[in-house]
């Protein structure tokens, strides 16, 4: 009788122990459940490539199909880091959203397969209306306090629509992620730049509370788990308290990029640099988007920038050829033929 009441003990306090680790793995924060059912580390070629750089090499980088190929004829290469956006309105010749972007996918693998950085970004309409919308007046626009409550809110009305907005480019980055594409992901942009509905809205349930709730919604529900995350800002006078008042969490970027405008007028200072290090820590800082470009110069007393991505149409209308031809052929600048490839 002893030995039975032993061992039915040993069989409840073992099932007591079974139920405690249940219970404690099921509490962790599992950073992409519930598409990966346990904790793992997702490693990327391209992240840890520009870790490997950040210091010593700049990407060079081009916003926008029509002007890739202007950047060749001025200085016989190639940018090594691809941009393009999944837009608001028909775009790369589709007849609609849907199309445009399952042929930006196709461009996309094309590149991808190149070896280039793939850099993607987003102006979505605002949730309160459809899409296809205007720039002006739609993209940018501005939510009331009523209504960006409504947004940040589950399961309201608003919430749900901008998780069906979001369902609306799956297909497209399904298509990539099944290709093996990694991207570096740039969602709602220029985060303290009031301008667009998504933005200009601080403290932790404004802009950056959106970008947490996209994350969230992209990987752990839709399993987008190819996106490395790009948290955006532009070069305002305010920087430095800017990327502590719109800052989603570490554990929501694996990038820190700046916007370069010459906003506040005094283009890419020290200063701004100096505080991008050390917000980023340890991972790598990139220019999202600038108008006029960067010198080798530049590059080198300011290293740990790890790309910069000149803006569509401005790249050539705000630099002479010669100054474009000069960054790319800079030594410590990589262009296509001196990327690593992603095989």
């Amino acid at each position: 009788m002893k030995k039975e009441f032993s061992l039915i003990l040993l069989i409840v306090f073992a099932l007591l122990i079974i139920g405690c680790k249940k219970k404690a793995l099921e509490e962790a924060e599992l950073p992409y459940d519930p598409i990966i059912p346990a904790p793992v580390k997702l490693t990327y070629k391209t992240l840890d490539y520009l870790t490997s750089i950040s210091g010593s090499k700049t990407i060079s980088g081009q916003q926008g199909l029509a002007w890739w190929q202007p950047m060749k004829d001025i200085t016989g290469k190639y940018p090594g880091l691809f941009g393009e956006d999944f837009s608001f309105a028909p775009f790369f010749g589709g007849k609609d959203l849907a199309a445009s972007r399952q042929l930006l996918s196709e461009e996309v693998k094309k590149r991808w397969k190149e070896g280039q950085l793939i850099a993607l970004m987003w102006h979505p309409c605002p949730p309160t209306m459809g899409e296809p919308c205007a720039f002006e007046g739609n993209v940018k626009s501005k939510l009331t306090d009523v209504q960006w409550t409504e947004l940040i809110t589950d399961g309201t009305p608003l919430n749900n629509a901008w998780k069906a907005r979001m369902d609306a480019i799956i297909p497209a980055m399904q298509d990539m992620k099944n290709n093996g594409v990694e991207i570096l992901w740039r969602p709602l942009h220029e985060m303290n730049q009031a301008a667009f509905w998504w933005g200009g809205r601080p403290g932790p349930n404004g802009s950056a509370r959106l970008y947490q709730i996209t994350r969230d919604y992209l990987v752990k529900v839709k399993g987008m788990t190819n996106l490395i995350w790009v948290w955006n800002v532009q070069d305002f006078a305010t920087l430095a308290s800017d990327l502590n008042t719109y800052d989603p969490g570490s554990d929501y970027y694996d990038v820190l990029s700046l916007d370069v405008y010459w906003s506040d007028g005094t283009g890419l200072t020290a200063a701004k640099y100096n505080a991008m290090v050390a917000k980023a820590g340890k991972k790598p800082i990139g220019i999202g988007e600038s108008d006029v470009l960067y010198t080798a110069a530049d590059f080198t007393s300011q290293p740990k920038w790890s790309y910069f991505m000149g803006w569509r149409e401005l790249t050539q209308q705000k630099n002479s050829n010669q100054r474009i031809s000069d960054i790319y052929n800079a030594t410590n600048v990589v262009t296509l033929e001196r990327m690593p490839g992603w095989k």
